[in-house]
C-alpha cells in the first residue's frame, strides 16, 4: 500500500530559495503580475535575493515554507511559503526597498511599484498598526498544483502560535477572495482602507497571556 505524502511547515533556508521562486511564479500567475513582476531570468533574480535577504538579515523578514513529503517519489518538495515580517515596534515597519531589494530590473516599473502598488498598503499598514509591535504577513503563496490542502491554513498557523506567544498582534493586506480565510483564523477587517490599492488591511487582536 502507498504512503500517502505528508507536508510539513519549517523554517525556510537559502538552499529553499529556487523553488520559493518557483511557487512565486505558480501561485501569482496572472497577466496583470507578469506585467510588474516579469517572469524572466533577470526578475526571477530580483525575487531570489529578496527571499535570499530575509533569510539571510535577521530579524526581519522570516520565511516558513510547507514541504511536501512523498515518499513514493522520494521527493520532499517546497510547495508553499509566507513570508512573516516580525517587528519589534516602536517605529513603522520598514519600506519595501529595504524588505526587497532596491535596484530594479527591466520590466518592473518604479512608478507603479511604489504609488501603485506597495505604498498604499504601507500607509494602511501604518494606520492600523502605529509603531506597536506586531507580526506582519506580507505574502502567503501556494503552488497552484497543491491548492485545496489548507496549505496556507498551516502556515497562518504558525504565524498566530508565534503573535501568541509574543503577546502581540498580527496584521496583512488581503485580497477581496481571500477575506474569509483570514477571518476564520481570527483577523478583523479594518476601518481604513488607502486610496488606490484594492488589497484590505487586517488585524488579528493579541491574545492575552496567561498569568
Amino acid at each position: 500500500m502507498a504512503t500517502e505524502p505528508t507536508y510539513t511547515v519549517r523554517p525556510a533556508t537559502v538552499d529553499d530559495v529556487p523553488a520559493m521562486v518557483d511557487v512565486w511564479y505558480h501561485a501569482f500567475n496572472s497577466p496583470k503580475t507578469f506585467l510588474q513582476f516579469p517572469n524572466t531570468p533577470a526578475g526571477g533574480a530580483w525575487i531570489a535575493e529578496g527571499l535570499s535577504r530575509g533569510i539571510r538579515e535577521k530579524p526581519y523578514p522570516t520565511h516558513v515554507v510547507v514541504v511536501k513529503d512523498d515518499p513514493a517519489a522520494k521527493t520532499k518538495t517546497v510547495v508553499a511559503l509566507a513570508r512573516y515580517v516580525i517587528h519589534e515596534g516602536g517605529s513603522h515597519i520598514p519600506g519595501w526597498r529595504e524588505r526587497w531589494v532596491e535596484k530594479l530590473v527591466p520590466g518592473m516599473n518604479e512608478d507603479w511599484l511604489g504609488p501603485q502598488f506597495f505604498e498604499p498598503m504601507e500607509h494602511q499598514h501604518t494606520v492600523a498598526m502605529e509603531n506597536r509591535p506586531h507580526i506582519f504577513l506580507e505574502m502567503l503563496a501556494t503552488h497552484e498544483d497543491h491548492r485545496g490542502l489548507r496549505l496556507g491554513s498551516k502556515l497562518l498557523d504558525w504565524g498566530n502560535e508565534e503573535a501568541d506567544r509574543r503577546g502581540w498582534e498580527c496584521y496583512l493586506d488581503a485580497t477581496l477572495k481571500a477575506v474569509s480565510l483570514y477571518e476564520r483564523h481570527g483577523y478583523v477587517t479594518q476601518p481604513f482602507q488607502a486610496k488606490g490599492t484594492p488589497s484590505i488591511p487586517m488585524v488579528r487582536p493579541a491574545k492575552k497571556q496567561e498569568s
